[in-house]
């Protein structure tokens, strides 16, 4: 008898369309080669929510409890007879499509497709394979992928979906330099536009029907282009191919950044399974051959009939799904560089190539910067491309080393900035022209520089100087907007913090404490200074790049958070906060901002609105000892 057959499995179980059941299941004994999963992370798929929300996904009804979750890593609890390859706790991504491995399709290497083939959290096979929404999961080793040390579980869950994008990318059989449309910007859409990219795509542009999603692909560089699909629907087969036209003929007339129309891309991914969106994806692919499909979908089955001959041969058209066995580790590079060279300071993307700018130095023992290039194939520190190198030191006497407080870099013109805190701000040219300097510096802040940042579009520079000024230029360094940040900026925002006014001009009754409003503060924040606040100033842009948000501290007695348009005009300033510090981060797509509290007893992330009020909080799961130690300096990025 094994351990397993003591235990017991508990999940969550749907029963009917929108309704779930705690179930218990006895362990079953283990056959050889197959081990007991403790799932850990598990993600939600869309077909899940299908599931979830109509009891099918498509025509595969649930014909018996079904737990949902396909996507799931664990830790291996116990081994079954002939297994040698896993040990007890190896923590493993499990690949939810089991096939036969004996047929023709699994013996050329495509048992994604084998008629046999059981799914996890899916209602396709009888008995249903279950998912991994339950404490314990009898799966094949040979089923199972160890997991490198150092991934995590929650990274774990997402290989199956990374899998869907590198197969579908791997099937296209991508070309350096090509184009690509992405087509859904959820998860897959988002790992397709990834998988594109380290395939050699160098122009993506990706479309989805929420905004949202599109400014967040193009805010985090998945793509180089966006567009919105408008939302419609057609009654009948001729209205769906007609609004699919559109659809095609409109991403075609999206530009990229150099203003070089979309047209029709070499591959394009459809990621939605949409009737008129599929259509779409082979009106816009130049060789509709070169189409991938993360699935089919119901009533997508039949759009073929109402396309002319000539936009697509349907033999050729690739339709995917995941295959994890051939996903490899497509990009995992650690570059050492020897313990005497300069310390790295600072990095940024080149994503033209994928390859990496980092900056080295100066430090206390050398003023010397110096640039290099490290390619997405660099393995070696001897092979990381040195662009430039020259002496920086503090030009300012209570800076004692410059730090680099922003760098970035132009794909468009192969140059290089860097804004230093002593108040310099350098171009250094990768490839400069008959009268160019490698390395200039286009001008000063003589009074030396607290905060930088580019906008999302890389086309203003906000800066916050230690004189309590903002100026925001444009990508030439011409001044647009020079702004003192002064006491009186308080006033743009009249807060409203106490529901009843000064408690001098209140009524005072004798019945007045039992009547108190109980959400009326008893303490109102006037922004006073965290102990622990290093007196930073952060600049944040919101992931449009209309506005843009300065925390600082004014006059040595309170933080400010004030938020800018593009244009240099003050629109608010935030509510007063006792404790606030000096992280901050905007949300990519919203109105909502997140900075750090530090009270007495906890640290809270809290969130602002863009009109400056205060909108809620939570707490950290810090320790005494984690606040004064580690948690002493705490910086935001929202995901």
């Amino acid at each position: 008898m094994t351990d397993s057959e003591n235990e017991a499995s508990v999940g969550q179980y749907l029963t009917e369309a929108q309704h779930l059941s705690v179930v218990s299941h006895p362990v079953p004994a283990l056959n050889p080669g197959e081990v007991l999963i403790a799932p850990r992370s598990v993600t939600l798929c869309g077909s899940d929510m299908h599931y979830f929300q109509k009891g099918c996904n498509g025509s595969i009804k649930i014909l018996q409890p079904l737990c949902l979750g396909h996507e799931f890593s664990g830790n291996i609890v116990e081994l079954g007879p002939g297994v040698t390859d896993r040990q007890k706790g190896d923590l493993v991504a499990i690949e939810p499509g089991v096939a036969c491995g004996k047929c023709e399709l699994c013996l050329d290497g495509r048992y994604n497709i084998c008629p046999e083939l059981r799914f996890r959290g899916s209602g396709s096979a009888w008995p249903h394979f279950q998912g991994g929404l339950q404490t314990r999961v009898v799966h094949p080793a040979a089923w199972t992928h160890k997991l490198p040390p150092g991934m995590t579980s929650e990274e774990g869950a997402l290989l199956e979906p990374l899998a869907v994008a590198v197969h579908a990318g791997r099937r296209a059989g991508i070309k350096p330099g090509s184009s690509c449309t992405v087509i859904g910007a959820g998860a897959v859409g988002l790992l397709c536009a990834v998988a594109a990219r380290l395939s050699g795509c160098s122009r993506i542009v990706i479309a989805d029907i929420v905004r949202s999603r599109v400014e967040f692909a193009l805010h985090y560089r998945f793509a180089d282009a966006g567009f919105v699909v408008p939302a419609k629907r057609g009654a009948t087969a001729e209205e769906e191919l007609e609004i699919a036209t559109e659809m095609a003929k409109s991403l075609a007339e999206v530009r990229y950044p150099d203003g070089t129309p979309v047209g029709r891309s070499n591959y394009t991914f459809e990621c939605t399974g949409v009737q008129s969106c599929v259509q779409a994806s082979i009106l816009a692919t130049k060789d509709p051959s070169l189409l991938g499909r993360k699935a089919a979908s119901p009533g997508s089955q039949n759009f073929l009939k109402r396309l002319t001959i000539n936009n697509c041969s349907i033999n050729a058209c690739n339709i995917t799904h995941q295959i994890m066995r051939n996903l490899r580790n497509s990009r995992h590079t650690i570059v050492e560089f020897p313990s005497d060279s300069l310390p790295p300071t600072a990095t940024t993307w080149d994503p033209a190539t994928d390859g990496l700018i980092a900056a080295f130095g100066p430090s206390s023992s050398s003023p010397v910067i110096e640039l290099r290039r490290i390619a997405k194939d660099c393995y070696s520190s001897e092979h990381a491309k040195q662009i430039a190198s020259w002496d920086a030191p503090s030009p300012l006497p209570d800076i004692p080393v410059d730090r680099i407080l922003s760098l970035q870099y132009f794909a468009d013109t192969a140059t290089i900035c860097l804004i230093l805190a002593g108040g310099d701000i350098v171009i250094v040219r990768e490839e400069p022209l008959p009268g160019e300097d490698l390395i200039e510096i286009v001008g000063s802040v003589d009074e030396g520089i607290a905060a930088a940042a580019w906008s999302p579009d890389e086309e203003l520079l906000a800066i916050s100087t230690r004189a309590n000024t903002l100026i925001l230029m444009t990508r030439d360094f011409e001044s647009i907007a020079n702004i003192t940040l002064s006491p009186e900026d308080v006033q743009v925002s009249a807060h409203v913090s106490v529901g009843w006014g000064k408690r001098e001009t209140q009524f005072q009754g004798k019945r007045a404490k039992a009547l108190k409003d109980p959400t009326v503060p008893e303490h109102v924040d006037e922004g006073q200074l965290s102990s622990l606040d290093q007196m930073q100033t952060t600049i944040s842009w919101r992931g449009d790049g209309a506005y843009l948000a300065v925390n600082s501290v004014q006059d040595g007695k309170r933080r400010m958070i004030r938020v800018y348009s593009r244009e240099g005009v003050l629109e608010s300033v935030g509510e007063p906060v006792d404790g606030l510090e000096g992280a901050l981060s905007w949300r990519p797509a919203g109105n909502l901002m997140a900075g750090i509290q530090r009270r007495s007893d906890r640290v809270d992330v809290v969130f602002f609105e863009r009109n400056g009020l205060r909108h809620g909080e939570f707490s950290l799961r810090l320790s005494a000892e984690d606040m004064e130690s580690w948690a002493s300096t705490i910086t935001l990025a929202w995901n």
